[in-house]
């Protein structure tokens, strides 16, 4: 009977989680994804590419390239191992072999836990990398605030969408930073959730401190959707809503 009990108990925890009572739950990304091995037969074509890093998975893309590492890379935290130019990490026993190196740094303006970059000199390249996976979020204020820091921004950009006559001072940025970060988090599957194909009005990129660009959707009911730099998987978008 406890036992039975203790189930109940935790899948309504679950359902809980699910539905943002508690935060929203991103899922982990396994570690799994580091052992790929390249075919001569087939080619994968990357879309995300992952970093191993202090315990924690990040997914990531390439920020620049051919303009060197200033602005971006702050405090070098060691050296880290690539495999096909897609799959990173410090430990080089994760990956099927390291046929490359570069530095990991610590990004300007951000906690290493979040985000870190990879500057690989002899590409001139810079990758960034947010972890935002295997961790529960409550509020817009942990990630808009807590993570990207958009409140400390050094320029604002406005891309038009659907609305085509929307202005940037026709937005009140410091009230609908304030309305997002006091609103709860929403599963990306909840019903009547847009998808990110669909048309926008408008979106609104952020650049920080280091100079990275973060940009929010804003779509028609006042949902607003942040997508974690590089990652593809849907599962991971943040999404709030707000009146607008």
């Amino acid at each position: 009977m406890k036992r039975v009990i203790s189930i109940i108990l935790a899948a309504m925890l679950l359902t809980a989680c699910a539905n943002g009572s508690n935060g929203i739950l991103y899922p982990k990304i396994s570690e799994n994804k580091l052992s790929y091995v390249k075919n001569s037969m087939s080619q994968v074509s990357w879309g995300t590419l992952s970093l191993y890093y202090d315990g924690r998975m990040y997914s990531g893309g390439i920020l620049k390239q051919g303009e060197g590492s200033d602005g971006v890379c702050d405090k070098e935290l060691g050296t880290v191992y690539g495999y096909d130019k897609a799959l990173w990490s410090t430990d080089k026993t994760k990956l099927y072999a390291a046929e490359s190196e570069a530095k990991l740094y610590s990004v300007k303006g951000c906690d290493s836990t979040f985000r870190v970059c990879i500057y690989d000199e002899n590409s001139d390249t810079v990758y960034l990398f947010e972890c935002l996976n295997d961790v529960t979020i409550s509020s817009g204020n942990d990630i808009f605030k807590k993570r990207l820091a958009l409140d400390s921004y050094a320029d604002i950009e406005l891309t038009a969408g659907k609305d085509e006559t929307i202005k940037l001072e026709d937005i009140g940025v410091k009230k609908f930073l304030s309305a997002i970060c006091d609103a709860a988090l929403i599963a990306s599957d909840t019903q009547g959730v847009p998808d990110m194909n669909n048309d926008y009005l408008y979106a609104l990129t952020f650049h920080d401190v280091a100079g990275i660009p973060n940009e929010l959707k804003v779509y028609e009911g006042g949902y607003v959707m942040y997508m974690p730099f590089g990652e593809t998987d849907l599962r991971y978008r943040v999404i709030v809503k707000v009146d607008l």
